[in-house]
Parts: structure tokens; C-alpha cells; sequence
């Protein structure tokens, strides 16, 4: 049996499914929680401005390499931190940079 981590910290498990009736109920399991966990995305961006929600998405980085630190016992190198620095570091100036944009717009629209 192998294990994949994906980007968004899940796991892909690559194994004969029909032969093995628990990694299939695994899979499953799997499956049902990540589509829980999209829905939730999707029922958040419904309900709230994507500037509060942009910070909860970055989290997800640094838990999957938590993550892979906790199950895989592989320690993240200074390369992965600041690799993960420097994305969160892109997302949130953006996502500043579009709060500034739109509070210019605001201020500059006709009456």
C-alpha cells in the first residue's frame, strides 16, 4: 500500500481496492471528509469576503507540513519554511493589496 500527500495536506492511498475491503472503507472515509471539508470552503466563501477567509487558506500549508512532520517524521528543511514563508507572504500582500484597491474605489466613486 502507498500513500500520497496531496497539496492540500490529504492523502491518496494507491492499493488494490477490491482485494482489501478496509482500504477501500479507508478510501471512503477519506473521500467523504474532503468532500465535507470543500463544501465547508465553498459554503464559507458564500457567506464572508475573501480577505477573512485568504489567512485560513495559507493555514492549510503549514499543516500539511505539520502534518508530514508528525506522521512521516520528516522534518521540514529551512528551504520548505521559507518556501511556505514566502507564499503566505504573496497571499496575503495580495489579498492587501486588492483591500487597499477596492477602499480607493469606494472613495472615488461618483454620488
Amino acid at each position: 500500500m502507498r500513500c500520497h500527500v496531496a497539496a492540500d495536506g490529504g492523502i491518496a492511498v494507491r492499493v488494490g481496492l477490491a482485494r482489501q475491503p478496509a482500504a477501500l472503507a479507508h478510501a471512503c472515509r477519506h473521500g467523504a471528509g474532503r468532500l465535507c471539508r470543500h463544501l465547508c470552503l465553498v459554503f464559507a466563501y458564500a457567506r464572508a469576503p475573501v480577505g477573512v477567509l485568504t489567512p485560513y487558506l495559507y493555514l492549510q500549508i503549514a499543516f500539511a507540513m505539520l502534518g508530514g512532520w508528525m506522521v512521516f517524521s520528516h522534518v521540514p528543511d529551512a528551504w520548505s519554511l521559507m518556501g511556505v514563508a514566502m507564499i503566505a507572504a504573496s497571499g496575503v500582500g495580495g489579498t492587501a493589496a486588492a483591500a487597499r484597491e477596492r477602499g480607493r474605489r469606494a472613495v472615488n466613486a461618483p454620488a
